[in-house]
Order: structure tokens, then C-alpha cells, then sequence
């Protein structure tokens, strides 16, 4: 398994703590295989445009401090 991919426990893991309702381990299975699909249709498309010289995000950005920000309550 690609070390990338989403595991269906994983996706179980995280049905159960957003309150996501999933069926069984196999809808769970299902579930990971569309994301790896999804992510790898998004992989390939900004590959396509960054060979043209287009850049869509910022590589260098510093994600992990968007998300601690996002996690901040808002005011």
C-alpha cells in the first residue's frame, strides 16, 4: 500500500470522531479508495499545469501554521 493512501480504519477512525456515520469496514474501503483516486486525479492535473509554468500553490507556504490558525476559535 502506497504509505499515502487512507486506510479504511483510518476512515473508520475518522467517521467515528467527526460523528460521520459509515456502514461497515467495506463502505469504509470504498470511501479510501475514491479519496486515493481523488487525490491522484489532483496530483496529475497540477502536474499538467505546472508544466505549462503555471504555479497553483505556493510550495514553500507553511501549511502546518494555516492549519494551527484555522483551529483557532474565532473571536
Amino acid at each position: 500500500m502506497n504509505p499515502e493512501t487512507l486506510s479504511a480504519q483510518a476512515v473508520l477512525e475518522l467517521a467515528r470522531v467527526t460523528g460521520v456515520a459509515v456502514d461497515d469496514e467495506a463502505m469504509a474501503a470504498r470511501i479510501a479508495a475514491g479519496a486515493a483516486n481523488a487525490v491522484a486525479a489532483v496530483r496529475d492535473a497540477l502536474v499538467d499545469v505546472q508544466a505549462i509554468g503555471v504555479e497553483l500553490f505556493d510550495a514553500h507556504a507553511d501549511h502546518l501554521a494555516t492549519l494551527e490558525r484555522l483551529a483557532e476559535p474565532e473571536a
